[in-house]
């Protein structure tokens, strides 16, 4: 269970760290090929499959060129990582 977690902390690091180095392509590979998602909850909107978090990601970049995600909280659990 632990070995799950500390690979989970590994891969939110990582894609946080490419997000704020706006290196996309390896961004999408912190991903799973297949049902990956995400949320935007302001705006009830979700962004599915890799297609659809790559154009995320391009609205993004496009909308705001020094956007830099910091983590203030994040939860680990074996099936389902969450960072905010």
């Amino acid at each position: 269970m632990e070995e799950i977690i500390r690979l989970q902390r590994a891969t939110v690091e990582e894609h946080i760290g490419q997000e704020n180095a706006h290196n996309w392509p390896a961004v999408y590979d912190t991903f799973a090929p297949h049902e990956s998602a995400i949320d935007v909850v302001p705006f009830h909107t979700q962004f599915g499959e890799l297609n659809g978090i790559r154009d995320f990601y391009q609205v993004v970049d496009a909308a705001f060129p020094d956007f830099k995600a910091t983590v203030w909280a994040n939860m680990m659990r074996p099936a389902a990582p969450f960072a905010k």
